[in-house]
C-alpha cells in the first residue's frame, strides 16, 4: 500500500491472489470447512470497515508505506491456515506495508472462490444449471431460479438480493436490482426471494442471485 500526492493510499489488485501464498496457505484455506470461510469472509470484511470507519488508512506513517505501484511479492503469505482466527491471525502480524495488500488478497481468494465451495452443498441439478462467472457471481436461468433459492436456503444460506439479467444480441446485458433481504432468517430470505421472483412482471432472462 502507498499514499499518492493527495494522501490517497493505494493497492494494486492481483489478478490471482493465489501468486501471493505459499503452497501451505493456499492448501490450508482450501481445507477451511465452509463454515470457517464464512466466518473469515465476515472478519475480513469487518477489519476493512473499521480501517475506513476509524481513518486508519488516512494515519498511516510514511515509515509503513509499501513502494509506489508495487504489488504484494509473490509467496509472500505464508503460515498454516486451520481457521477464520488463523487468516485474521495473518492480516494482524504482516508488515505495515503490506497489512492492507494482504487483506484484499485473502479476501479476493475466499468471495472468488466462495461460490464453488457452496455449490457443493445444493443437489446436482442445481449446481449443474448455475453460471459461475470467473469473479465469483452465479446467475440460474429464470426457470431454475426458484429451485436454486430453496435449495441455498436448505443448506443454511441466506439468500439476501436477487437481479434480473437480460442479454442483447452482442452479449451486452442489463441487470435490473429486483429483491433485497436484510434479515438473517434462511426462511425469510427464501421466501422474500421466492415472492419476487413470482410477480407477473419478472423480466426473462437470468437470475443473479447472493447469500450469505
Amino acid at each position: 500500500m502507498w499514499k499518492d500526492d493527495d494522501g490517497v493510499t493505494h493497492s494494486i489488485a492481483l489478478p490471482d491472489p493465489t501468486t501471493a501464498m505459499t503452497a501451505r496457505t493456499l492448501a490450508g484455506l482450501e481445507a477451511l470447512s465452509v463454515h470457517e470461510r464464512r466466518r473469515a469472509f465476515a472478519s475480513l470484511m469487518d477489519y476493512f470497515s473499521a480501517d475506513r470507519a476509524e481513518g486508519r488508512l488516512d494515519t498511516v506513517p510514511a515509515s509503513d508505506l509499501g513502494p509506489v505501484d508495487t504489488p504484494l511479492p509473490n509467496g509472500y503469505i505464508d503460515a498454516a491456515i486451520r481457521s477464520a482466527e488463523d487468516v485474521m491471525d495473518v492480516v494482524r502480524s504482516a508488515e505495515p506495508a503490506w497489512r492492507h495488500d494482504v487483506g484484499e488478497v485473502l479476501l479476493d481468494y475466499i468471495d472468488s472462490t466462495r461460490a464453488d465451495r457452496d455449490l457443493e452443498l445444493v443437489p446436482v441439478a442445481v449446481k449443474q444449471a448455475a453460471k459461475v462467472e470467473p469473479w465469483g457471481s452465479v446467475l440460474w436461468p429464470h426457470d431454475h431460479a426458484v429451485a436454486a433459492v430453496q435449495a441455498l436456503a436448505t443448506a443454511g444460506f441466506i439468500v439476501s438480493a436477487l437481479s434480473v439479467r437480460t442479454y442483447d444480441e452482442d452479449g451486452e446485458y442489463v441487470e435490473i436490482d429486483w429483491s433485497l433481504y436484510c434479515g438473517d432468517d434462511p426462511a425469510e430470505g427464501r421466501d422474500h426471494a421466492l415472492t419476487a421472483l413470482r410477480r407477473e412482471d419478472v423480466p426473462a432472462g437470468w437470475i443473479l442471485v447472493r447469500w450469505e
